[in-house]
């Protein structure tokens, strides 16, 4: 696939995962031009991580194969940092988590500069 039709399918992949984040009461948005730009870049921050979004035809087999099972694939390339490849559900759930527990130390600094003020 190459032009056009590559660029539209990109587009709706990256709306696809901000949409998704959205519904799971994540904040995301899309990168305006995709990455086009340099002083854009990625395609796309959710809960305030820069993301690269890529959709394959057929997907990634082998990492696929390798993930089953698992709840984590590590990968590390020769002289390179490691990569971590989790399923969406289970970095969605990290992510509302990391989220969760920052309002509640918001909430606990609240309390204790009102405690200061007593």
């Amino acid at each position: 696939m190459g032009g056009k039709s590559a660029k539209r399918k990109g587009t709706r992949v990256e709306r696809e995962f901000v949409n998704q984040a959205k519904a799971e009461g994540l904040e995301a948005r899309r990168v305006p031009g995709s990455g086009a730009f340099a002083g854009l870049p990625g395609d796309a921050y959710i809960e305030g991580l820069r993301c690269e979004c890529k959709a394959r035809k057929n997907g990634w087999a082998t990492m696929e194969k390798w993930i089953d099972g698992n709840d984590v694939l590590l990968l590390k390339p020769d002289n390179k940092d490691a990569m971590v490849v989790l399923w969406w559900k289970d970095w969605v759930k990290q992510l509302r988590e990391i989220k969760d527990l920052k309002a509640e130390i918001e909430v606990m600094k609240h309390t204790i500069e009102q405690m200061e003020i007593v």
